[in-house]
């Protein structure tokens, strides 16, 4: 009922943003069309780029759930910090270079995918949070496994109440408009995270790795970020295409992201995690 009632709510306050940001927006001194536009730049092009990590942490949730909850009735709580760990480090890793990715060439991926300027500005602010929305998710999903289902729930409902209070205060702000409710996407992302990763941490009482989990896939990411950015000014400043501009650019930029998880030594974590995978995957089959 917990995990429904998440859901139910995520659908819920998704409906009313969908009512309330035009509306707002119109308060705000833009004419209908014009809010009915800029709402449908954000929900349709922007936030479906946003949401990419979610392909990833979806399926580590399902898959976190179940194995969670095998071990806590078997009380094998050094698997369980295992997991968790693994969990919110693989997390990061994914989460947090897409972040970067999607900061630094913002602009030209909406100018390529839709031609629209308007795109890049309100993918830059929110692309800054989406490592920590991943995260998000994957702490929920940890969450459920151990069988804290109600935590979450209250977490997304204060939340979610939030979000819609800045929808309904921010937006209908001259000076802000639809940037108020990205204000209150960025705070209810935070918010949210942080108390997921104070219940989980203390119901199960891990160590915060600080350096591995988040210190070096920001640095990681910070740098490819960096590289993305100037290979792609470096190549459109030559007359090449942008969508040409942007291939070749999202190649450095995974060989420099590559290189830097080396350099840190989060490379070898990553395949340790994918080898012991498919290693029990094929121990199981063979069974």
């Amino acid at each position: 009922l917990p995990i429904t009632g998440v859901r139910l709510l995520s659908s819920t306050v998704r409906s009313i943003d969908s009512i309330l940001i035009p509306r707002r927006l119109i308060e705000s001194g833009l004419s209908s069309s014009d809010a009915v536009s800029t709402f449908g730049i954000l929900s349709g092009m922007v936030l479906p780029l946003l949401f990419l990590p979610f392909a990833f942490t979806s399926a580590l949730s399902m898959v976190m759930i179940p194995n969670l909850s095998e071990d806590i009735i078997h009380n094998k709580w050094t698997s369980v910090r295992n997991k968790v760990s693994k969990a919110i480090l693989i997390t990061s890793l994914t989460a947090f270079p897409i972040s970067a990715f999607l900061f630094s060439l913002a602009h030209p991926l909406g100018m390529a995918l839709y031609q629209q300027e308007e795109i890049g500005r309100l993918l830059m602010p929110l692309s800054c949070i989406a490592g920590i929305h991943g995260l998000q998710h994957t702490l929920g999903g940890i969450l459920n496994g151990l069988g804290k289902q109600n935590r979450a729930a209250i977490h997304f409902l204060v939340g979610g109440t939030f979000q819609i209070f800045c929808t309904w205060i921010l937006v209908a702000q001259p000076h802000l408009g639809i940037y108020g409710y990205i204000i209150g996407f960025i705070a209810n992302t935070i918010f949210v995270t942080t108390l997921h990763f104070r219940t989980v941490i203390y119901t199960i009482k891990l160590p915060v790795q600080w350096t591995e989990w988040f210190i070096k896939p920001v640095f990681a990411s910070l740098v490819t970020g960096s590289v993305l950015r100037l290979s792609y000014l470096f190549l459109s400043d030559r007359g090449y295409g942008t969508a040409f501009a942007l291939f070749f650019a999202s190649m450095i930029g995974i060989a420099v992201l590559l290189l830097a998880l080396y350099a840190t030594g989060s490379l070898s974590q990553l395949i340790e995690f994918i080898y012991s995978k498919n290693s029990r995957a094929n121990r199981r089959y063979d069974t």
